[in-house]
């Protein structure tokens, strides 16, 4: 978690849903909370790259690729 001088920085919701290739296909549905830029990176043109750099990090096993056909659905915490 970074350290923010702003104590009242807006939180997202980030959901991850989808299917990925592991051993087969295996259903994702997470929700995961982030900051502003980490919520950008999965609405941003650069959502692909971002949903594959999640998929390498979560799931060692499963092909990078497979974070296409994850989609993430970004919502602001209240």
């Amino acid at each position: 978690q970074t350290h923010s001088s702003n104590a009242k920085e807006q939180l997202y919701e980030i959901r991850i849903k989808g299917t990925i290739q592991c051993n087969g296909p295996k259903p994702i549905n997470k929700t995961v909370i982030g900051d502003r830029l980490q919520a950008q990176m999965f609405t941003g043109s650069r959502r692909r790259e971002a949903l594959e750099d999640w998929v390498r990090a979560n799931y060692p096993g499963a092909e990078p690729q497979s974070g296409r056909n994850l989609a993430a659905e970004v919502k602001p915490l209240k």
